[in-house]
């Protein structure tokens, strides 16, 4: 409370009885005092005289409006026949008036009213917060199709938005479609920093632990009721599509969150249908042997990379990885060896991918890289490196430790800018389909010549150039395109 007046004696009075009602109080003495007790903190009611010395009151409450917006203002007049006309309270946007002289009561029930409505105004403002927060979390969620990403974005929003200081987050196997113990990921700390990756629940004994102190019981009910239940220090938040649950997210708290339940529930059930998003991409778009993408994927997203590419003028380049003695590996060791190396190289794609980078799985034992806005110095970077991680990868082979290696072969399409309008709408689809013809006849064919000149290394093709001249197609195939 900031109550302003130049009487003294009645500031020192007011202060008592409203400190003896359990507020915080200010007094000031003139609206210059009042105006940097408001710049200095955070006040929600403010009891001020109708008559200030040093300023008038339609310039002292627009003033106290540019600080706090929200402050509930009650005018103080000295006698009865001072009362404000109602359109005088409008245009001063003030809450209400009490004559001093009406007694203390009269100015108690006032302020209760002043901060009653403030209370309300900050429930409202907090609830509109956290509702931005749910919207934000959940076009968060949507953007991602990877489900580790996506589990520590969920863990991460959640627990910022509750002021947990831990969360966890369970997946039923049947949810997941496979086999084993719940899928688990932890996180701790006020920034809610992933500290534990995602495995199973013996990986995570520690919270089966804590969990089993009191905090099975909040999720069984959470579980059974399938509304998020709160009970300090445990919270749970079941994950449910529909009738179908996946699993729930269990976070330790201090407090009760101020989230409402309501909004809570809302980011449960965007976290479960992006979860639920996210294995459905990784069943139709990954290979599940190498969880990069599935070769029908590929080709369509290389089509929109090509168009995308001509459209902007970066360059978009193209590798084409293939293991050097596979079939060696499955004669001497077996099928699931083989199995085992190809995953160690699907592995090794997902490491050095950026993020709109694409690795995918064309069959056997061969790979493609499609790396957009990448010249081609740029792409024999990124082989490079992933030869070097290939080699340090090996797989016992009767016995013996197997070094993994691969051949590359890298091509790049490029233009000169970006492709102008009037070219760009009487470009065909037949055109854009060999463009991408050559970009891949490109890049195999500088593969099979890495192999033709000893395996485990680089060769890179000659960049297809687009002009951007009068004609719409590609220039011819050269005799020489390998460099």
């Amino acid at each position: 409370m900031l109550v302003v007046d130049d009487d003294q004696d009645f500031l020192s009075a007011t202060g008592v009885l409203l400190r003896a009602e359990g507020y915080r109080v200010e007094s000031a003495s003139n609206g210059a005092v009042a105006l940097g007790a408001l710049k200095a903190q955070e006040v929600d009611v403010v009891l001020v005289d109708s008559f200030l010395r040093d300023s008038t009151i339609e310039r002292f409450v627009s003033e106290v409006r540019s600080l706090n917006r929200d402050a509930q203002i009650v005018l103080l007049t000295g006698y009865a026949t001072e009362r404000p006309s109602r359109q005088l309270l409008k245009t001063l946007d003030i809450q209400g008036f009490c004559d001093k002289s009406a007694g203390p009561e009269r100015l108690l029930l006032w302020t209760y009213v002043a901060a009653k409505a403030r209370s309300a105004l900050c429930q409202i403002e907090e609830g509109r917060r956290a509702l931005d927060s749910v919207l934000s979390a959940t076009a968060s969620f949507h953007r991602r199709h990877e489900k580790g990403g996506l589990y520590s974005e969920i863990l991460a929003r959640t627990a910022k938005l509750t002021g947990a200081e831990g969360a966890i987050l369970a997946l039923f196997p049947d949810a997941l479609g496979e086999d084993g113990d719940l899928l688990v990921e932890e996180v701790t700390g006020a920034s809610a920093r992933t500290v534990a990756g995602v495995g199973t629940l013996s990986a995570a004994r520690d919270w089966t632990r804590v969990l089993a102190q009191g905090g099975f019981g909040v999720v069984r009910l959470c579980m059974s009721s399938r509304k998020t239940q709160i009970a300090p220090p445990w919270m749970a938040m079941p994950l449910r599509v529909g009738e179908h649950i996946l699993g729930f997210v269990a976070l330790k708290i201090e407090r009760m969150p101020k989230v409402e339940v309501e909004v809570l529930d809302v980011l449960a059930n965007q976290a479960s249908v992006a979860i639920q998003n996210a294995l459905y991409y990784e069943m139709a778009a990954l290979d599940p042997l190498t969880m990069v993408h599935a070769r029908r994927f590929f080709e369509v997203w290389t089509r929109r990379e090509v168009r995308a590419a001509l459209r902007t003028g970066a360059p978009l380049s193209l590798l084409f990885i293939d293991m050097d003695g596979l079939k060696a590996i499955n004669d001497q060791g077996g099928h699931r060896v083989g199995d085992t190396a190809i995953g160690m190289v699907g592995k090794v794609l997902r490491e050095t991918t950026r993020e709109h980078d694409l690795a995918a799985r064309l069959g056997g034992d061969e790979f493609a890289m499609l790396l957009p806005s990448t010249d081609l110095d740029g792409a024999s970077v990124v082989a490079s490196r992933i030869l070097e991680l290939i080699r340090t990868k090996s797989v016992l082979v009767a016995g013996q430790p197997r070094i993994l290696s691969a051949s590359i072969g890298v091509s790049v399409i490029h233009s000169r800018g970006p492709c102008p309008a009037t070219v760009g709408r009487a470009l065909t689809v037949e055109f854009f389909e060999e463009l991408v013809e050559r970009l891949v006849r490109r890049a195999d064919e500088a593969l099979y010549q890495a192999k033709r000149s000893g395996r485990g290394r680089i060769c890179r093709a000659e960049g297809l150039e687009i002009p951007w001249t009068s004609t719409e197609r590609p220039p011819a195939a050269s005799a020489g395109e390998l460099a």
